[in-house]
């Protein structure tokens, strides 16, 4: 099941990410996409995901 997750640009989860974007939905924690990093020679990007969080139930929560 897991490995037929996608984001929302149709990618699948990379390995090296994969276990902590699992644990975030087993929370609730709604994921939409995500990265494992590239380390290469002339540049680095760190791992990262991109949470949504859900709508507030109550309107003007904020104020």
């Amino acid at each position: 099941m897991v490995e037929n997750l996608r984001d929302n640009l149709g990618m699948k989860i990379e390995e090296n990410i994969k276990e902590t974007v699992i644990m975030l939905n087993a929370y609730k924690i709604r994921t939409v996409q995500s990265c494992e990093g590239h380390f290469e020679k002339d540049r680095q990007i760190g791992p990262w995901i991109l949470i949504k969080p859900e709508e507030p139930l109550i309107e003007n929560w904020y104020e």
